[in-house]
């Protein structure tokens, strides 16, 4: 029985285009086959290319894969050896040692993955895998997504077990479902929910709008408005709830206020009392200062009014001294000068007279001495004698010396202000 089915098929039209040696097998239909060991059963417009190759069956379906097989569907590409796909349309596994079930435009680039179906799934890296689902996404290493809609794996031996546009970017984090939910703390994970984000490392989110930003924190929402539960700090764990927290069936701030004694809700009024009294005080002292501020300024003014004050008057009496002639004249200061500079030289011609007189010399050239020094040391007192109010020196002596000097008359030289004397 079996040799008469073998030579009913060996004598069919077009199941065998090559000789037997050649170890290449085409079924029925316009196939293709391009090296040795490769075989296309049936269908239309398949190709095996590789050795080894195989395609069962469908249509336009190309293996280029070496000891790689498609099974079935249409328009499937299997491009690396040793892989696998199985069905579908439109898919195209692009890797050594991969495999794809089926489904509609799914994507399979990289070595050691896996696709089990769905459509326009893509999958790329090292033994990664994408269950199902439609638009999910895997790029990294041994990573995986499980089914879902829209959901993105970038993270090495990250998983997301299924859900709706969640997204996981972190080493080892997880996603078990949920929707618009975010894992980007390594070794992470949000449990389920919506709106959920996790940045912290080692940390946990579940319920709705929960936020962990701080490390080995959990923070589980189930409020229904849309306020952020936010996590308190590292290490910590915030439940956030709109009817409060039940242990056995009881009311956890009920147990803590038979306990205790402490109402939560007025714990939170007395807060709430205190954060405005808080405030309050802070205005106050802000006004203190402000009112210091302004009576400093005012003292400042005042003290400057003072001053003016006291430097109107000093400008008066200072008016008032030089309207009386009380201040000496610039004559008087340069005769005072002139004493007091040569004070040393009267003293020696106090001596020099004493000299004379008692060792008994002419006296005559003793005074004519002094005379001359007098006249050299002193010039101011022979042009412009001292007024009756300082020094006064009335010596024929000095008259003579100024005639000598040849000194203009002392109205000319001195000056008005000396007539006033």
């Amino acid at each position: 029985m079996v040799e008469w089915i073998i030579i009913y098929l060996v004598k069919l039209p077009g199941v065998l285009s090559q000789s037997c040696s050649s170890a290449r097998f085409i079924g029925c239909g316009s196939q293709t086959v391009g090296d040795t060991y490769g075989a296309v059963v049936g269908g239309n417009g398949n190709t095996a290319q590789g050795e080894g190759g195989f395609v069962g069956g469908g249509v336009y379906n190309t293996n280029k894969g070496r000891y790689a097989g498609i099974v079935s569907g249409n328009y499937n590409r299997l491009k690396q050896p040793k892989s696998f796909l199985s069905g579908g349309s439109y898919n195209t596994v692009d890797g050594e040692y991969s495999a794809l079930v089926g489904g509609l435009y799914n994507t399979v680039k990289g070595d050691y993955n896996g696709l089990g179906g769905g459509s326009y799934n893509i999958v790329i890296g090292e033994y990664n895998a994408v269950g199902g689902g439609s638009y999910n996404n895997v790029n990294g290493y041994a990573a995986s997504v499980g089914g879902g809609w829209s959901n993105s794996v970038m993270g090495s031996y990250a998983t997301m077990a299924g859900g709706y546009n969640n997204f996981v970017s972190s080493l080892a984090g997880a996603v078990v479902g949920g929707s618009e939910n975010t894992v980007r703390g390594e070794h992470s994970s949000i449990l389920g929910g919506f709106r959920n984000t996790v940045q912290g490392a080692s940390s946990l989110a579940a319920g709705v709008n929960a936020s962990v930003n701080h490390s080995n924190a959990a923070v589980l929402s189930f409020k229904t408005s849309t306020e952020v539960c936010n996590s308190v700090s590292n290490g910590s764990v915030h439940f956030c709830t709109d009817n409060g927290l039940f242990v056995d069936g009881e009311r956890l701030d009920a147990l803590v206020q038979k306990q205790h004694g402490v109402d939560i809700a007025d714990l939170k009024n007395s807060t709430t009392q205190l954060a405005t009294t808080v405030e309050d005080v802070a205005t106050l002292v802000d006004l203190e200062n402000r009112a210091e501020a302004v009576s400093n300024v005012e003292n400042l003014l005042d003290q400057q009014s003072q001053l003016d004050a006291l430097n109107g008057r000093l400008d008066g009496l200072t008016s008032a001294l030089d309207s009386s002639g009380a201040l000496l004249s610039e004559e008087d200061v340069v005769v005072l000068l002139d004493f007091e500079d040569g004070s040393l030289l009267f003293l020696l011609l106090w001596w020099w007279l004493m000299f004379c007189l008692l060792s008994r010399s002419c006296l005559l050239v003793c005074l004519l001495f002094a005379w001359c020094a007098i006249v050299l040391y002193f010039p101011s007192w022979f042009c412009c004698p001292p007024s009756s109010s300082s020094l006064s020196v009335s010596f024929s002596m000095v008259r003579v010396g100024r005639a000598i000097r040849g000194c203009v008359p002392e109205q000319q030289h001195c000056g008005g202000a000396r007539q006033q004397h």
